[in-house]
């Protein structure tokens, strides 16, 4: 389901529900207002039970809909950074064989975290791996890839 159908769901489903409620107590227990202390102070038991559970379900699913998104973008933030961690080791490793490990462990990251990353991206930094293996790195992709990488971390 998609997240606007989802909206409007919800922005025309809620007030019905909260509504409900008092729909039938009057329904059930009054025909019209009172002007008795003691009927509303049973009216404000009614509704304060009823809508304490509404409200505590509803503070149950927004914990969990937020802890799921916070865990989300908290991975995607941990990939982002593992790739540009190897990047900038390929580009300061001095010796070849050092660069050659890293290029390969840059290519496995590519793979590994292609869930939290574009496809395009994914593609770019196994590229970029595969120059630093063969020691032929384009400066402007790594460029590009850094700048994509940074703009997939503020997102």
């Amino acid at each position: 389901m998609s997240k606007g159908i989802k909206k409007q769901i919800i922005k025309y489903t809620l007030p019905i529900l909260c509504l409900i409620p008092i729909a039938l107590y009057f329904i059930f227990f009054h025909d019209s207002i009172s002007f008795n202390n003691a009927d509303w102070g049973d009216f404000g038991d009614y509704i304060g039970g009823v809508y304490s559970i509404i409200m505590s379900i509803v503070v149950v699913y927004l914990s969990y809909y937020l802890t799921k998104k916070d865990v989300k973008k908290a991975k995607k933030n941990d990939a982002i950074e593992n790739i540009n961690k190897k990047i900038h080791q390929c580009e300061s490793a001095r010796k070849d064989e050092t660069r050659i490990k890293y290029g390969m462990e840059l290519k496995k990251h590519g793979d590994y975290y292609s869930l939290y990353i574009s496809e395009s991206l994914k593609n770019h930094i196994i590229q970029l791996a595969d120059q630093y293996i063969k020691n032929n790195v384009d400066v402007k992709l790594k460029k590009d890839i850094l700048n994509q990488l940074k703009q997939a971390y503020d997102d």
